[in-house]
């Protein structure tokens, strides 16, 4: 049976083989989501499908644990609300300047040997980019990002980005096209909180009328390239992924990277990996890639 490769698999394997067992070999999810999760995910829709409203049902599947979670989940709908808004005017729906442009785009690629030119017999690569558009005779792959601080240490991460280099090598053979790079729109989040004087609808006004105001300051386009030399390199890297996941099927060891347990607050295997009781049972079995599903997404943007 052919297994599908995904950017989000390859950065959890690379990041920590044992979260990937987890997630890709045991099939295991959180069974409650944090409210403090999901601003950038529900960003990501809102600027997909054009829609607010979208975006704000993102949060419906969060179910808060406590008063204090139910705050912040409240808190977040009105900060994305805010955050599109201003987007919105900002840079409006798509890009009507594009001299062409391809949405909603699905691929699926072969995975080949970089020196035999050899297909994988057992992986596949796949995955589904938003939006490319031409824009002065060049293609570019266009991505979205929430971020607290923008400066030159989080332009150099976006550089070295893995998500963008597989997207941009896997469209490339899958469109025919050459891309020359990724075209980022990236929101910081706020710079303003709640008073304990305010309304949450007295603070969605006030953050609304900030972002509005204030568009240089929140809102940043930045231009990065990928070579071919890049992607060439990146062929290598993924053949040799490919033969790093099958050693550890075959020795059934996938070794934990106790070096990312905290990143991000902390990894939610960790009860697992502490073998804590009833660990199992904050957990449930969920389809792996579901973003890969037909039908999976409701519009598109418009590039």
């Amino acid at each position: 049976m052919v297994q599908v490769l995904t950017s989000s698999n390859i950065g959890l394997f690379k990041n920590c083989r044992k979260a990937y067992y987890y997630r890709n070999i045991e099939r295991l999810v959180p069974r409650i989501t944090s409210a403090a999760r999901g601003i950038g995910t529900a960003i990501h829709k809102g600027i997909e499908t054009g829609s607010i409203d979208e975006a704000l049902a993102v949060f419906a599947d969060i179910f808060p644990s406590d008063q204090t979670e139910a705050n912040t989940l409240e808190t977040n709908k009105v900060i994305v609300q805010a955050m599109l808004e201003g987007y919105f005017e900002r840079f409006g729906n798509g890009f009507p300047e594009a001299e062409d442009s391809k949405t909603e785009i699905e691929f699926s690629i072969s995975i080949r040997n970089p020196k035999t030119k050899a297909k994988s017999r057992t992986f596949i690569l796949s995955g589904k980019a938003d939006c490319v558009v031409k824009l002065g005779g060049k293609w570019w792959l266009m991505e979205y990002k929430t971020a607290g601080q923008v400066g030159k240490s989080y332009i150099d991460k976006l550089m070295l980005d893995s998500q963008i280099t597989t997207y941009i090598y896997a469209l490339q053979k899958y469109l025919g096209i050459k891309i020359a790079g990724v075209m980022y729109r990236v929101i910081r989040k706020p710079s303003i909180r709640q008073t304990k004087k305010e309304t949450l609808e007295q603070f969605l006004d006030r953050l609304i009328a900030d972002y509005k105001d204030r568009p240089e300051f929140y809102f940043f386009e930045e231009k990065l390239y990928r070579s071919q030399a890049d992607l060439k390199e990146f062929e290598a890297e993924l053949w040799g992924l490919t033969q790093d996941i099958l050693k550890c099927k075959r020795e059934g060891l996938y070794y934990k990277n106790t070096s990312r347990c905290r990143d991000w607050g902390a990894c939610e295997y960790i009860p697992l990996c502490l073998q804590q009781p009833d660990a199992l049972d904050l957990f449930i079995t969920k389809e792996i890639n579901p973003e890969l599903k037909e039908g999976e997404t409701n519009g598109s943007i418009a590039c």
